[in-house]
């Protein structure tokens, strides 16, 4: 869908009349000038060289410009951080706002894919009819998918390496432009009706999102099992059971590791348990039993898992998380974990094999953060 990029500022509660009338009074002088002699985008319309391929440097009002949230983040524009770039600056500077790129669709829509900030902060200062430097290209292409593949691509060439990008906004681009390893994690996560970035919409509905998709791609290297069954199970079972939303990334790293660190042992009890012992039932116990301040309290969360690791985000820690959870749920659910061989007061003590693996490429220090017992 198309958006008006004033339209989206005005709608901004963020944007009061008293600051409004700041910009357009005491920041209304931009620091610096544009290129001197450079053609309007009406002068161009006027003078019939728009026509498909063509290319120009030109300025154009802000109040023909759109974005398109297929690829760009339009509508998730974020106008406090416009706004005190403003302010921190004393106001609009075209020398830092450079790189700004239109494309002119054949229905006379300009489209940004590049410059949607840029043109929120002119417009603030100056209004609808201030002027941007844009690199103005016009669309060789008819097909409207054809035209939209080209935009993303050229949004997602920009973006995917910006370090201020949040990660929902990179996967969106990515996916837009049909970057093979998005258009892979998108359809893997597919069939579990999870969603990252909202890429979902007219597709398929999804109950939960994973937007720290980074982590998700870390569980899918740590995963060794010939189908990732590992990730699967676990995204599986959080989609089942997980009450929140959006699936945390740290603490699914932590899942997957636990299962690979510790599967055979938990596949062992599970197998002379097998009424009341399995892997979903065991995120089920956690997520909608289990209860904080000796059942007294509300239900765990993910933070409750997550916390308290001093600060140090190591996959380790989290993994050693579900440890102490699956020894309380096997008190829980009476489960005998002495069976096959297996040693121990809890079903995973810290002088079991697998602990030492968890915890053997750990400092001192950051070992002291673990514990097979207690949070």
């Amino acid at each position: 869908m198309l958006h008006k990029i004033i339209d989206i500022v005005d709608k901004n509660p963020k944007l009061t009349p008293k600051k409004l009338s700041y910009y357009r009074s005491t920041l209304s002088v931009p620091l610096d000038t544009y290129s001197q002699n450079l053609p309007t985008y009406d002068e161009l319309k006027a003078s019939n060289v728009l026509v498909p391929g063509a290319k120009f440097v030109c300025l154009i009002q802000v109040k023909y410009l759109y974005g398109d949230d297929f690829y760009n983040r339009t509508d998730e524009l974020n106008l406090e951080k416009a706004m005190k770039n403003l302010e921190k600056h004393n106001g609009f500077c075209y020398g830092k706002a450079n790189g700004m790129k239109a494309y002119l669709r054949p229905d006379g829509t300009l489209v940004l894919t590049q410059g949607n900030h840029r043109t929120a902060q002119r417009y603030l200062t100056l209004g609808k009819d201030a002027y941007v430097e844009v690199s103005l290209e016009v669309h060789s292409e008819t097909d409207i998918d054809k035209i939209k593949q080209i935009e993303s691509d050229n949004y997602n060439s920009d973006n995917i390496d910006r370090w201020n990008m949040v990660a929902e906004h990179k996967f969106k681009g990515a996916y837009g432009a049909k970057d093979p390893d998005a258009v892979a994690l998108y359809e893997f996560v597919k069939p579990f009706g999870i969603s990252i970035a909202n890429t979902n919409r007219n597709d398929y509905v999804a109950t939960h999102t994973f937007e720290s998709y980074g982590n998700l791609i870390e569980a899918l290297g740590l995963d060794d099992t010939p189908n990732k069954e590992y990730v699967k199970l676990s995204l599986h079972s959080l989609k089942e059971h997980l009450t929140e939303t959006d699936i945390k990334g740290f603490l699914f790293v932590g899942l997957v590791l636990f299962q690979k660190i510790f599967g055979e042992r938990f596949y062992k009890i599970q197998k002379n348990n097998k009424l009341i012992c399995s892997f979903d039932d065991f995120i089920k116990y956690v997520f909608t039993e289990r209860r904080k301040f000796n059942g007294k309290g509300p239900l765990t969360t993910q933070q409750d898992i997550v916390e308290d690791s001093g600060g140090i985000k190591i996959r380790e820690f989290y993994a050693s998380r579900f440890v102490v959870l699956f020894n309380e749920y096997c008190f829980a659910r009476d489960i005998n974990f002495r069976v096959g061989g297996l040693k121990g007061d809890c079903a995973i003590p810290e002088s079991c094999d697998e602990w030492r693996k968890l915890t053997e490429s750990l400092s001192p220090v950051k070992r002291r953060l673990l514990s097979a017992t207690q949070f």
